[in-house]
């Protein structure tokens, strides 16, 4: 046709480049998508990622101390979010509102950099998330549901009959 050897080489190199650029393009968006931070926060020119993780700290799951079980989980966060470096800050916080060592201190500084507005929406976002940890844990651990009870009537005769007075 033409076009000599080289010229085909350089072509189909080109391509497979160009093939594999696509791949690792995609794969790299595919991370990050899995990485969501939940919210970021713009301080000065460097954008910090923050993610908030509620840890249940039972018997179990606590080897030694809470503090050391919320620091193995600030530990596990910052190495998925490794790729984001010292610009990722986890927010570790027990079921109970135990603050993981580095979190506290994250915080505060969170608290002052902020203006009121955004304070008070970190607060809610925390405290919603406390809320509804705390429900999802309550509803998983009950143990009947309402139609299996007894009913407020059925219940009612037995407390009435048990407080009669005996002749």
């Amino acid at each position: 046709l033409g076009q000599p050897a080289g010229q085909l080489d350089l072509a189909a190199k080109a391509a497979r480049k160009a093939r594999f650029l696509a791949k690792a393009r995609a794969s790299h968006e595919a991370r990050q998508q899995e990485l969501r931070a939940d919210f970021s926060v713009t301080l000065g020119s460097s954008r910090y990622y923050y993610n908030i993780q509620i840890v249940a700290i039972n018997k179990p799951s606590a080897k030694g101390d809470a503090q050391s079980t919320l620091t193995e989980a600030a530990t596990a966060k910052a190495r998925k979010y490794s790729t984001l470096g010292e610009f990722f800050r986890p927010i570790i916080i027990s079921a109970r509102g135990l603050m993981e060592k580095s979190t506290a201190q994250t915080y505060k500084t969170l608290q002052k950099a902020l203006d009121p507005v955004a304070a008070a929406w970190l607060d809610t976002l925390i405290g919603v998330t406390l809320a509804k940890n705390r429900a999802s844990s309550a509803a998983s651990i009950a143990k009947a549901k309402p139609s299996q009870q007894a009913t407020w009537q059925a219940t009612r005769a037995t407390l009435r009959a048990r407080s009669k007075p005996r002749n």
